[in-house]
């Protein structure tokens, strides 16, 4: 209403996350997100706020004119020196890319570009984030390029601690009818043969096929009863220098690098911080849950799937699951900047049967639930509508980088069982749950039924 502006065309055959429109001066813009499911199409109009625009394009330059149009539209724009403005693309459905030139310098740029432009000292463009914008600056002062740079570069940990569990196992018992339900035990990893590269700090896991010769080698070595240290050749033009006490060895060729003999922990927890930059890391190597009921059908609940000789002979040990994190500072806003996440789970095995649902069922259910929960439903029935239907208070993420492997599980439930649910509730609940699980997940399972 009251527009002046041609009208602007989205496609909503794919998902759109904040795409800004760009009307006239009198409205400004309109924030649009297309959801697409599998029957239909859900858009959403908003209003703009902070950080919607693609684009703050700054111009610090001292005389220079600086253009720029999206390279699928004709349309350009202009903005003067010691000026800047918010730009939105002229063509939703066209090319992400913003083409700019500033006097004999042109150049392109993406909305998920990081940084990094520059010419032969005269002009510089980079781009950084102030809270949710993405800032774009274009400046003649090597100064000011040179100090956003540091600040957008990976600092070095003024603080760091790391801590490693070889083993872990935790027990779960039901205390009412003193019997051990599950059994979850995290283990490290078998034997793993690491170099120490000479341009890097950290050790890194040699092949699989590479450690199996090295541990053979070993072996032969320790069994002979040696005294001083040894000089060995392996297959594949290897030569490493052995020690009886497994320590100061070096692998001599094909590179010359400190060598040891070393285990993954079970679970590895990394943190390292400096005063713009946070970092996370979380690894579990190897984790098995146990059923520990008498008679159970699976007795191995969870566990992961072995990989064929075929993919890890020239792969390196690789733990079940691996989280990594990265936080910044975004500007001088409190938003919270996830500069890079990712998670890397490898394939496993889960085999349920019912008795076994139903016992960790009587673990974790106190016995008076089903009166609270009455107790709860009862206080919510009596809440005015305007307490619940407060307003969103969830703090906002910027997450530049985000991805989580592919989940391969294969599942089996079966409703075969010697052990039934001690206070008599109907197992009606456990197919809704499983086809659940089976469309969320999108997971091979196979279901056994029986009396």
């Amino acid at each position: 209403e009251s527009c002046l502006s041609p009208p602007r065309t989205i496609n909503f055959t794919r998902p759109e996350n904040c795409l800004l429109l760009h009307l006239d001066n009198t409205v400004g813009g309109i924030i649009v997100d297309v959801n697409v499911s599998d029957h239909s199409a859900t858009i959403r109009f908003s209003d703009y706020h902070d950080g919607a625009a693609p684009f703050l394009i700054i111009n610090h330059t001292k005389d220079q004119t600086l253009q720029f149009f999206q390279r699928s539209a004709a349309e350009v724009e202009e903005v003067q020196a010691g000026k800047a403005v918010h730009y939105t693309w002229a063509k939703p459905t066209g090319s992400r890319e913003l083409c700019w030139r500033c006097g004999k310098y042109s150049g392109k740029l993406k909305s998920e570009e990081v940084c990094d432009l520059g010419k032969d000292g005269k002009l510089f463009v980079i781009s950084f984030y102030e809270g949710l914008q993405r800032v774009v600056l274009f400046t003649e002062e090597l100064r000011i390029y040179k100090l956003l740079c540091e600040s957008e570069k990976a600092q070095l940990a003024e603080q760091e601690i790391i801590l490693s569990l070889y083993n872990v196992g935790v027990s779960l018992v039901n205390n009412s009818s003193c019997q051990e339900v599950s059994y979850i035990g995290i283990t490290s990893s078998d034997v793993v043969w690491e170099m120490k590269p000479k341009k890097k700090n950290r050790w890194k896991p040699m092949s699989n096929e590479v450690a199996d010769m090295l541990e053979k080698s070993f072996k032969e070595y320790i069994e002979s009863g040696p005294i001083d240290k040894a000089i060995v050749d392996l297959d594949n033009s290897f030569q490493v220098c052995l020690s009886p006490n497994g320590t100061d060895m070096r692998l001599l060729q094909p590179c010359d690098a400190p060598l040891r003999r070393h285990f993954l922990p079970g679970v590895k927890v990394e943190y390292s911080v400096s005063p713009r930059q946070s970092s996370y890391r979380v690894q579990i190597h190897h984790i098995q849950i146990q059923n520990q009921l008498p008679g159970a059908i699976f007795p191995y609940v969870f566990y992961p799937v072995k990989l064929p000789k075929s993919v890890t002979m020239d792969a390196e040990p690789k733990p079940l699951t691996d989280l990594s994190i990265v936080t910044r500072a975004a500007g001088h806003s409190d938003i919270s900047r996830i500069k890079y996440f990712k998670v890397l789970i490898q394939e496993m095995d889960l085999k349920l049967d019912l008795g076994f649902l139903y016992a960790i069922l009587d673990l974790f259910t106190p016995e008076d639930a089903s009166v609270e929960l009455f107790e709860k439903d009862v206080e919510y029935i009596k809440t005015e509508l305007n307490h619940v239907s407060s307003a969103d208070t969830t703090p906002i993420s910027l997450y530049e980088y985000f991805h989580i492997s592919p989940i391969k599980v294969q599942c089996q439930f079966t409703m075969l069982s010697k052990n039934r649910c001690q206070r008599g509730e109907s197992c009606f609940c456990v197919f809704p749950a499983a086809r659940l699980c089976k469309k969320l997940l999108q997971i091979n399972s196979t279901f056994i039924c029986g009396k």
